[in-house]
C-alpha cells in the first residue's frame, strides 16, 4: 500500500489536545490521526442532494417574492455582513 504524507495546520491547544489523547491511548500522534481519520471515513455518509435542498423552505422571512428577488436579497446579506 502507498502512503502520502501531509502537513496539518494545528492551534496550540488542538496541538495539546491531540497530543493529551494520542499518550491517554498510548499512540503515537500520527497514529492517532491516522485513526480518527479512518474511523471518520468508515462511519461518515456521502452527502445526497436531497441532504442539500432539505434546507430549501425552513425560514420564514415574511417576505413574498424571495423567489423572484433572492439575487438581490442574498447580495444586500453579503453587503451587511461586510460592513459589520
Amino acid at each position: 500500500m502507498t502512503t502520502f504524507q501531509t502537513v496539518i495546520d494545528l492551534n496550540e491547544a488542538e496541538q495539546h489536545q491531540l497530543e493529551a489523547e494520542a499518550s491517554a491511548r498510548q499512540l503515537q500522534l500520527p497514529e492517532l490521526v491516522r485513526a480518527i481519520i479512518v474511523e471518520h471515513l468508515q462511519t461518515s455518509k456521502p452527502v445526497s442532494r436531497t441532504d442539500y435542498l432539505s434546507i430549501v423552505g425552513l425560514g420564514h422571512s415574511g417576505l413574498r417574492n424571495i423567489a423572484e428577488q433572492h439575487d438581490q436579497y442574498l447580495g444586500q446579506a453579503i453587503d451587511d455582513e461586510h460592513l459589520r
